[in-house]
């Protein structure tokens, strides 16, 4: 919302990088959050000392991906040579990825402790901590973007994002760290101390789970984010346009995959209770519920898309590329959401 209302050229360069990131963290994400089912488990059994162990694994997980991922982003040759985007548009892309480089270590630590409290029931926990952070980025975004010359901060365009992104997140893990030391609720999970060593034993069972989940989410997302770094060939507005809808299918996706966590938790911890009918009744209902409500926000989307694309941005051109795009996003947001 912000960048488009500042450039198209920061807005393509947000589009491509925003790609490379996507691609990047959420295939990583998959990975830690693999956590999540392996603690859900230990806590529908009790066994809350393993739970919290698992948590110091997915951190040395989640550190080991942040050192090949971000630098990945902040060499980022790779995507440059798919893109072959424009030199204005590129010299901005890798001010916005060396951001991100930054922010991508935080993101995926913060992974991890979300996945822990999804499994042990606190998702609350993770829903403030996140809003604390967006009230933080938001402000913090703009001012970067547009600048405040009262206060010697320059306009950074697109790059200004990326820098909000990285201090949001650290302070979202800093906020979290503290949580875990400070509520009496974690003290059975034994968190507390130094980060244990690593337990090759622990460790692998996460990957196990974690690399096809991780490369099934890799894959669904970037099926369609993955296109603007082919589609910024075509130039500046239409890689904008894509950049939209592509915006708008991740807030869709958000409900149907905040359910679908839902889901799979309530079932790790029916399974770790042994109590397989209740996990069984549990997923069932969480696909319903799912595509349900997938049908109903994507047919409201798709009528009043005209609405949608204009909150964005008044650029005609920008506005006819993305009027398509959003169509098909919402027709088939249910099977997606499935």
């Amino acid at each position: 919302l912000l960048v488009a209302r500042y450039a198209s050229l920061d807005l393509a360069a947000l589009a491509v990088g925003s790609a490379a990131y996507i691609t990047v963290f959420i295939g990583f994400m998959g990975m830690v959050v693999a956590v999540g089912p392996i603690v859900g488990q230990f806590f529908g059994a009790k066994q809350l000392h393993e739970a919290g162990h698992q948590l110091h694994q997915a951190v040395w997980v989640a550190l080991a991906l942040a050192v090949l991922g971000s630098t990945l982003l902040a060499f980022p040759w790779p995507f440059l040579a798919l893109s072959q985007a424009t030199p204005e548009v590129e010299a901005k892309m890798r001010q916005y990825l060396m951001a991100l480089a930054f922010a991508l270590p935080a993101a995926l630590l913060f992974a991890a402790y979300r996945g822990f409290n999804n499994a042990v029931s606190r998702p609350k926990a993770v829903m403030v901590i996140q809003l604390a952070g967006l009230s933080l980025k938001v402000p913090l975004s703009a001012a970067l973007v547009f600048g405040v010359p009262a206060l010697g901060i320059p306009s950074l365009g697109v790059m200004g994002c990326g820098i909000a992104t990285a201090i949001a997140m650290w302070a979202q893990v800093a906020a979290g760290l503290w949580v875990l030391q400070r509520d009496r609720f974690y003290a059975p999970f034994s968190l507390g101390g130094r980060l244990r060593s690593p337990d090759r034993r622990a460790i692998g069972a996460q990957l196990r789970l974690g690399v096809p989940m991780g490369a099934s989410i890799l894959i669904e997302v970037t099926g369609f984010a993955f296109m603007a770094i082919f589609i910024v060939r075509l130039g500046a507005t239409p890689v904008a346009g894509h950049q939209l809808a592509a915006n708008m299918v991740s807030v869709l996706f958000m409900l149907p995959l905040a359910l679908a966590n839902a889901t799979g938790t309530l079932v790790a911890q029916r399974i770790g209770a042994r109590d397989l009918p209740a996990a069984r009744r549990i997923g069932w209902h969480g696909l319903q519920i799912g595509v349900c409500l997938a049908a109903l926000v994507g047919a409201l989307i798709f009528s009043l898309r005209h609405g949608v694309v204009r909150l964005y941005t008044d650029d005609a051109d920008v506005i006819a590329a993305a009027l398509p795009l959003l169509a098909w996003v919402a027709l088939f947001h249910t099977a997606d959401a499935a």
